[in-house]
């Protein structure tokens, strides 16, 4: 479950930034206009995809490793209302 919670993030965040992979489209243009090697656009489409996989880890280890439990503090404010107690 966790796994495709991960792949759809991932293939909504490529959705999202869709149009960072402009240069490996128009690499495949010039490649079958001008017979540039297809190599290109494979190495462009593929710095696109590992720059959102890259993005999507590490947002993904600094949430997990940010969020500590939060621990309760004792109201001391004297002038406070508790609930319960007078």
């Amino acid at each position: 479950m966790r796994f495709l919670r991960f792949v759809s993030c991932f293939l909504l965040n490529l959705l999202f930034t869709f149009w960072c992979s402009v240069p490996a489209w128009v690499l495949l243009v010039l490649h079958f206009v001008i017979g540039l090697p297809i190599m290109w656009f494979w190495i462009a489409l593929g710095v696109w995809v590992g720059g959102v996989l890259l993005y999507m880890l590490i947002i993904g280890v600094i949430s997990h490793f940010g969020s500590g439990e939060e621990r309760e503090n004792e109201n001391v404010n004297p002038y406070s209302y508790r609930i319960g107690k007078k």
